[in-house]
């Protein structure tokens, strides 16, 4: 499992940079859900369909997409947290 650490955290990484972005901006309203629905999709579809299709040296690794798929349930559950925290100091 060690090796798979860069694919667990390359969905929170993203999602962080596209939260300091729209701050930057800005929007203060967290990054949606369909955001992060869409970046897991986007990483599924891009490294584990599409770059394999150009490369021989690419493989598509079941575990990587379920370990997209973690870091967004991690990134999900952070920003929940993060809501009740904030309600509860209101």
């Amino acid at each position: 499992m060690l090796l798979y650490w860069q694919d667990i955290i390359a969905v929170p990484l993203t999602l962080l940079i596209v939260h300091l972005v729209r701050r930057m901006r800005g929007i203060t309203e967290p990054v949606p859900m369909s955001h992060l629905v869409g970046t897991v999709i986007a990483f599924a579809v891009i490294f584990e369909i599409a770059l394999p299709l150009f490369s021989s040296r690419l493989t598509p690794d079941v575990w990587d997409l379920w370990c997209y798929i973690l870091g967004g349930i991690i990134v999900w559950l952070y920003s929940r947290a993060k809501k009740v925290t904030s309600a509860k100091t209101r």
